[in-house]
């Protein structure tokens, strides 16, 4: 479903949600994250323009169209549809995060960008304790170059919600892909009174964060991790490769609540300690040859959008 017509449903959508409130599961709640996830994809960063070497890894074909100047749509064009004001957009060399305000409710959407290649083509998947993080014995660990992409954009972002006084408004955090693993730390991150990531606890009022839906997104930390933190609405489809990744034989674990979309279960592909390698060569060929149908952001929107 591309943007333009996703865009109508979202309209519809909107009305059907009468409590934003209720942070319980909903297919309506679904597919609003999932266009506005899409909107993250609609504003290429600077980044990005000046080289476009990994432009085909992004799974969106919103972005491609934009990038190769064969569309009108744009992040603007789109606002103005939705009459929308005075977003956030924050551009980071790995990352593009997009904040609006929607029928008084607040969405944070975010993605990766074609120069955070490395969990992808280079295959790096170590791990790191959060910094500054009291209160618990247990040896949490996230992936580290997704918490350190988090951390590059975590401060600014709350300063804008706060300074735009959103931070009273129900807040819905989401994300696809790499920017699913982004949304979800992030979700953790200001869900837990005992760690300290930067100044938005020292704010005197806390953000209103409901909850986090994220699409196909790879995980992000081990069993500690996520049985700490608060877990996202993860919704999944089966011949995906990306949340298989990073694989759980190097440490990693699945989030908790799992909703799949092509009416299969909930089951990943386990790969043995002897075929480590013959993973890592599958994952990268997959990318690599934009093997990426089933990962993209349009398929996740009509699938979740047949769903409703």
């Amino acid at each position: 479903m591309d943007i333009s017509e996703s865009i109508k449903h979202l309209k519809n959508s909107l009305t059907k949600v009468k409590n934003w409130d209720d942070d319980a599961f909903s297919y309506d709640k679904a597919f609003i994250c999932g266009v506005v996830s899409n909107l993250a994809y609609c504003h290429i960063s600077k980044y990005e323009l000046e080289n476009t070497d990994n432009v085909n890894l992004i799974p969106s074909d919103t972005f491609a169209q934009i990038i190769s100047e064969n569309s009108k749509v744009t992040l603007n064009s789109l606002l103005v549809n939705l009459d929308i004001n005075n977003p956030i957009v924050i551009e980071r060399a790995g990352s593009v995060t997009v904040a609006i305000e929607l029928q008084n409710v607040i969405f944070i959407s975010m993605r990766g960008t074609a120069n955070f290649k490395d969990w992808r083509t280079n295959v790096k998947f170590g791990k790191i304790k959060p910094s500054r993080y009291v209160g618990h014995d247990s040896e949490v660990l996230l992936h580290k170059g997704f918490y350190f992409e988090v951390q590059s954009f975590f401060s600014y972002l709350f300063r804008e919600i706060y300074k735009r006084k959103w931070h009273n408004k129900p807040i819905y955090i989401t994300g696809h892909s790499l920017g699913g693993a982004l949304a979800a730390i992030t979700y953790a991150l200001t869900n837990r009174n005992n760690y300290h990531f930067s100044s938005y606890y020292d704010h005197p009022e806390r953000c209103k964060i409901m909850s986090c839906y994220t699409f196909g997104m790879p995980r992000w930390g081990n069993t500690e991790a996520v049985e700490f933190f608060e877990s996202p609405y993860h919704i999944f489809v089966k011949n995906d490769i990306v949340p298989t990744v990073p694989p759980k034989i190097l440490g990693y674990e699945d989030c908790y609540l799992n909703y799949a979309v092509d009416d299969q279960s909930f089951s990943y592909v386990s790969f043995e300690d002897g075929r480590v390698t013959s993973y890592l060569k599958g994952l990268k060929s997959f990318f690599t040859k934009n093997k990426l149908e089933d990962h993209r952001i349009e398929n996740y929107v009509e699938r979740i959008y047949q769903k409703k």
